[in-house]
């Protein structure tokens, strides 16, 4: 129930304080407000992350068990919706309202 209300709560403030940072001071603020809370889970993560230890033995069986193909496909579907994107608010941006910004 605990977890419920911080996304709430994060839900709620985030775009009311993106909003407020991007209206009324520099745009890049948004990505360096991020900063210090990366750094603080970045030092607590290994004194409370229950991880398992690397299997042991060579790499190459288990890189047998990735799919390929699926990568493949999902990284060229998004790198042509990207370009795709790019290239229509490039040449045509006075038509599109999802251009401005």
């Amino acid at each position: 129930m605990l977890t419920e209300h911080r996304w709430a709560f994060g839900a709620i403030t985030g775009p009311i304080v993106g909003d407020g940072l991007a209206n009324r001071t520099m745009y890049r603020w948004i990505f360096w407000i991020n900063l210090p809370f990366c750094i603080i889970a970045f030092v607590i993560l290994p004194f409370f992350a229950q991880l398992k230890p690397a299997s042991p033995g060579l790499i190459s069986p288990q890189l047998k068990n990735v799919d390929w193909v699926g990568w493949f496909l999902l990284i060229a579907s998004l790198v042509s919706v990207l370009l795709g994107l790019t290239w229509v608010c490039h040449s045509l941006s006075f038509y599109f309202r999802l251009c401005e910004g």
